[in-house]
């Protein structure tokens, strides 16, 4: 793994680790306020919101690396490029 590409990835992505981050406290004062007990919000939030959100964010950045590396042409590079351990 390569600790540039990860800072990269992690600045370039920032942006949209702040916005879905936001919706997710933007929901979860919005549960919070109904005037539902503590655990009814607990239920409603952490049984769905988190893994749908994440998902999200995990969709649109690992698109964006592929994508990236396809323009690139270094995608071909790699596919076509036996692993190591076969080379030994």
């Amino acid at each position: 793994m390569s600790g540039t590409l990860l800072k990269q990835t992690i600045k370039s992505n920032a942006s949209l680790w702040v916005i879905l981050t936001g919706i997710q406290a933007f929901m979860v004062y919005g549960v919070a306020s109904t005037g539902t007990n503590l655990q009814q919000t607990a239920l409603a939030y952490y049984n769905m919101l988190p893994g749908l959100i994440s998902a999200i964010y995990v969709i649109i950045t690992g698109n964006k690396l592929i994508a990236a590396r396809v323009d690139k042409g270094t995608m071909a590079y790699v596919l076509s490029t036996p692993p190591a351990f076969l080379l030994q």
